[in-house]
């Protein structure tokens, strides 16, 4: 006796509606991609923000002269999309291991040749915008103008460590707690008025921490440096 095998499959509508609820998924899926990746982009260029004072700090110990972080260009309206993303910041050695009179923008070119202009400075600027190589969309640095002193003349918006690996600055550009804040902000965020801004904090020992705006974690602990303490 014969048997008869019947072969199953899929009708058209079946796979029609399969492939609606995979499209369906995948948008979804996509949108929270898309809103997620600006937290992301702030987050990384803070973590790389903080690294690059790491260095600034062991390369001042390593060659025993005076290392600067400056912010060279802030977003002034972080809050509004209808504004280009901004920051820019600059690593420099200074020319002596205290109150150096001159800066090199890395990588180190001016003092090793002897020659005064500062010609190659690619490895020494760090640039967030739409024009910069280390770009991050709807990524700012937030940082009012003068409100880091720096320590002495011309050392204004500036971050500087001694040899010792101390940050030199006086006792008035760091918070209650010890800390220099400088603030990444998720301008997408800010539009919609949601804080998601990541925070590098830095002490005077040259401690780096990060933290979050929307759940602060350090801020309520101080740096373990008095405020009052005097330079190094």
């Amino acid at each position: 006796m014969l048997s008869r095998t019947t072969k199953k499959g899929f009708t058209l509508l079946e796979v029609a509606i399969v492939c609606v609820v995979i499209g369906i998924l995948s948008a979804i899926a996509g949108w929270q991609v898309q809103a997620m990746l600006p937290k992301f982009r702030t987050r990384a260029a803070a973590v790389e923000f903080a690294k690059y004072v790491d260095m600034c700090k062991n390369l001042a110990i390593r060659a025993n002269k005076e290392c600067k972080i400056t912010i060279l260009e802030a977003d002034s309206s972080p809050g509004s999309l209808g504004t280009a993303n901004i920051g820019k910041y600059s690593i420099s050695m200074g020319n002596s291991s205290r109150d150096s009179t001159a800066w090199d923008i890395l990588p180190e070119d001016t003092f090793v040749t002897g020659d005064t202009t500062d010609a190659d400075q690619t490895m020494g600027i760090i640039d967030l915008s739409a024009a910069g190589e280390q770009r991050q969309q709807k990524v700012s640095i937030m940082h009012t103008v003068g409100s880091i002193g720096g320590p002495g003349n011309g050392l204004s918006d500036s971050i500087v460590f001694s040899p010792r690996g101390f940050v030199t600055n006086p006792p008035t550009d760091f918070n209650a707690t010890g800390y220099i804040e400088i603030v990444f902000a998720n301008k997408l965020a800010m539009s919609e008025n949601i804080s998601e801004n990541f925070v590098v904090m830095i002490t005077k020992t040259g401690m780096t921490r990060l933290d979050n705006t929307k759940g602060r974690r350090w801020e309520a602990y101080f740096s373990g440096t008095a405020e009052s303490s005097s330079a190094f």
